[in-house]
């Protein structure tokens, strides 16, 4: 057989499987270009059309990879098309208004999904930020005379940058768990319109994102615990010395940053602290 006559038989095969005509033209030019490189490599046309496979089975594969919304499509190509196109429009309403509600749905999920994981990103980043604001508290009081305060900070401050770390596993595993169910979740509102080899994708990379109990470093993890321990043992002893209430020791005084006055750490006697920020 050749390149023609296979091309015909191909798109004619296609076409009684009622496949969209969008993807019979991408079929055909597809397998032209195989014969094509084959026959550059040295096969003669008939070879070359040969060693494709019978159309029989290169139908299956292409209408098994069809998104399931799209099988069958092409059986508007035939019969009374008129009459069916107006049946899609006089029930536009309805199916479109599903349709719609389906999305937004599926839209504030993802969001929800990825607000929690932008909330857990920037919780562990605040917590890793907090050791450096804690050692800046103990050097500013220091330098203030006001070295239980900032011994405060410092503590407080520590023992957040400790937890972060020792809940890194914790944390990985969750926002890895959050990508799996945001890329299943996809997954599963795109289906039936998604080719099966897209589907197949998408889900060994969800499976690969699910994985299991993230690896750590054993002696970062000892390191973030040291971190812990160290602080809150630091936070304690000050605020033993000052019978728990922070608000009676020397405090450092502000910063002024951009002609506003930023403190490093401060505790007011109502019980409300301000770690890094400036007071109303």
């Amino acid at each position: 057989m050749n390149k023609i006559d296979f091309l015909l038989q191909l798109k004619d095969a296609l076409n009684k499987a009622h496949v969209p005509q969008s993807e019979v033209h991408d079929a055909a030019q597809f397998y032209a270009e195989c014969v094509d490189e084959r026959i550059e490599e040295g096969a003669t046309e008939a070879e070359a059309v040969e060693g494709l496979g019978s159309i029989d089975s290169i139908v299956e594969g292409i209408v098994a990879d069809l998104p399931q919304a799209f099988r069958g499509i092409g059986r508007l190509d035939s019969g009374n098309k008129a009459l069916k196109v107006i049946l899609l429009l006089l029930t536009f309403p309805v199916w479109g208004s599903v349709l719609v509600f389906l999305a937004l749905v599926a839209a504030s999920l993802v969001a929800v999904l990825w607000s929690l994981l932008a909330a857990m990103a920037a919780f562990w980043i605040a917590c890793i930020a907090a050791g450096l604001a804690g050692i800046a508290s103990l050097v500013h009081g220091i330098a203030n005379g006001t070295g239980q305060a900032g011994a405060l900070g410092f503590g407080i401050g520590i023992a957040l940058s400790g937890l972060a770390v020792v809940l890194l596993p914790l944390m990985v595993y969750v926002c890895r768990w959050l990508v799996f169910a945001t890329v299943r979740f996809n997954l599963w509102v795109s289906r039936p319109f998604m080719k099966a080899s897209t589907y197949e994708k998408g889900s060994a990379f969800a499976a690969r994102m699910r994985g299991g109990w993230p690896h750590v470093p054993k002696t970062l993890l000892i390191v973030g615990l040291a971190l812990l321990l160290l602080g809150s043992a630091v936070a304690l002893a000050v605020l033993a010395s000052c019978g728990f209430e922070p608000w009676t020791l020397a405090q450092a005084p502000s910063i002024n940053l951009f002609g506003r006055d930023v403190y490093l750490f401060h505790w007011e006697q109502d019980g409300t602290a301000l770690f890094v920020g400036t007071l109303s």
